[in-house]
């Protein structure tokens, strides 16, 4: 038992017919000179990916629910935004340039809970950090490509591209 954290991206792929080719994201595969549908579209309504995974990260954890969840602690699934993803990147990238351990407890203080793990800041928690803020780069950088994508899309009027659209989700269980 402990603390079970998951970070998940979820990309919209359902295609509807009403929908222009802009606005669906089909994910292909080249099959000699013929490009099929790896993922068949028609049949789900969503991807599910897990950007990462804590075990007992329980500052990171606080964090996403004191600014992400309202401090509502039950361990269901809570909706972050892209605006969060940047706002606790820039606290973990001041944290981790500093290692400054007041700063620490003062911007993402380890909280205590049953079998949560250890409340110091110490190697695993300096860890933890640095391995969170390569999942949050990651999506920042999926973030940009769908920025990039909405601005070429309105630049050019003949755009046929695909547009994905995704949710990050935050769920812990104990």
């Amino acid at each position: 038992m402990g603390l079970d954290m998951y970070l998940e991206k979820k990309t919209y792929v359902k295609n509807w017919d009403h929908e222009t080719k802009a606005n669906k994201y089909v994910i292909t595969v080249k099959q000699g000179d013929a490009t099929e549908p790896l993922i068949k579209p028609e049949r789900i309504s969503y991807i599910t990916e897990e950007v990462m995974y804590w075990r007992k990260a329980n500052a990171i954890h606080s964090w996403f629910i004191r600014n992400c969840a309202d401090n509502v602690d039950d361990c269901q699934p809570v909706d972050v935004y892209e605006a969060k993803i940047n706002e606790l990147s820039e606290i973990i990238d001041e944290l981790l340039n500093s290692r400054d351990q007041e700063l620490a407890a003062t911007l993402l203080p380890p909280q205590s809970g049953f079998f949560f793990g250890s409340t110091e800041r110490d190697e695993w928690y300096w860890k933890d950090l640095e391995q969170t803020k390569e999942a949050l780069d990651k999506l920042k950088a999926d973030y940009q490509y769908v920025h990039d994508l909405y601005a070429k899309a309105k630049a050019t009027e003949d755009f046929d591209g695909p547009i994905p659209s995704f949710d990050i989700i935050y769920q812990a269980s104990w």
